[in-house]
């Protein structure tokens, strides 16, 4: 296991546990990481749920068409400085993650933000004070804890093989959530 990926997996693990959404899979003193330009990888969604387009994201239906979470991209910070927006298409349950601007196949050097996920109903993934007892409260905790690992896992897998990168790693942290933590409480 390299340096970077041993940080990189403490850096996981330690966000896992205090369930922190402020996550990034950035470049480290050491450089700039490579980015797949492109990625394809298609979902297994928990049943009574689909993959959807959402902007240049995606999100997460259920069976009436209700939008149950989303994951917008963010962007790569190449090493000359130029920012490079990150796109997904949706066909089916497949997303095709595209850095736009940036030389066809192959990768690019340089930061990737995480982007942006939410929740449809409770609002938002950010914690709030509550009763350690209350249903919402035990469900964001597990579906935060799902998003941020899906993240970092995603990340680190990039940084060392040309994976999937952040926002994918969001993407299927929060499908993942939804399986393990149920739709809603």
């Amino acid at each position: 296991m390299t340096p970077r990926l041993r940080a990189l997996s403490a850096v996981v693990c330690a966000l896992a546990a205090s369930a922190s959404l402020t996550t990034t899979a950035h470049a480290d003193s050491q450089g700039a990481d490579k980015w797949a330009v492109t990625v394809t990888r298609t979902f297994a969604p928990p049943p009574g749920t689909h993959v959807a387009p959402y902007g240049y994201g995606a999100k997460v239906t259920d069976d009436a068409g209700r939008t149950l979470g989303t994951v917008v991209p963010g962007e790569v910070e190449d090493t000359s400085g130029n920012i490079h927006l990150i796109t997904w298409s949706v066909t089916g349950n497949t997303v095709v993650q595209t850095i736009q601007g940036a030389p066809p196949g192959g990768s690019i050097e340089g930061t990737m933000s995480p982007g942006t996920t939410s929740l449809a109903a409770p609002a938002s993934l950010l914690p709030r004070a509550a009763n350690d007892d209350d249903p919402k409260a035990k469900w964001r905790k597990c579906m935060n804890q799902q998003v941020i690992e899906g993240a970092l896992l995603g990340g680190v897998a990039t940084i060392e093989t040309g994976g999937e990168g952040a926002a994918l790693g969001a993407f299927g942290g929060l499908m993942l959530g939804f399986g393990k933590c149920g739709l809603h409480p």
